[in-house]
């Protein structure tokens, strides 16, 4: 079973950490992203997905929005989800970014580990979106 985040709901930060804290997951992640994260570190769920030569990519979700999600998927008999950033499913090519857009909000992908959620669109985009549905 495999949770697809929208990618709004995931912040990536960039860090430089040693290999151990890697392995060491959770609260200890969520204390190296606290100056990047405006609030308190523990009401963030933060994972480790990979390193480059810009350093380590870490994942940002609410720690109680997640919760929600995987306790429903649980009660529904979908135990143990993987948890997936919606950016980082658009395909990747070195050197090159990916766009998905739907016409009111899109998604951007830069690199093997970064990418981004767009703004909405401007008032007009989203007009002409109710009008042509």
């Amino acid at each position: 079973m495999q949770l697809v985040v929208h990618a709004a709901q995931v912040l990536t930060v960039r860090a430089r950490l040693p290999r151990a804290v890697r392995r060491g997951g959770g609260e200890v992640l969520a204390f190296a992203v606290e100056d990047a994260v405006a609030g308190d570190p523990e009401a963030s769920r933060v994972c480790w997905f990979g390193a480059d030569d810009e350093g380590d990519a870490l994942a940002v979700l609410d720690k109680a929005a997640l919760a929600r999600w995987l306790d429903a998927l649980a009660g529904a008999g979908f135990a143990g989800a993987e948890v997936h950033s919606e950016a980082l499913l658009l395909p990747y090519r070195p050197q090159h970014w990916s766009i998905g857009w739907t016409g009111t909000e899109g998604v951007v992908r830069t690199s093997r580990l970064d990418a981004f959620a767009t703004d909405g669109g401007d008032a007009q985009d989203r007009k002409s979106k109710r009008l042509n549905s």
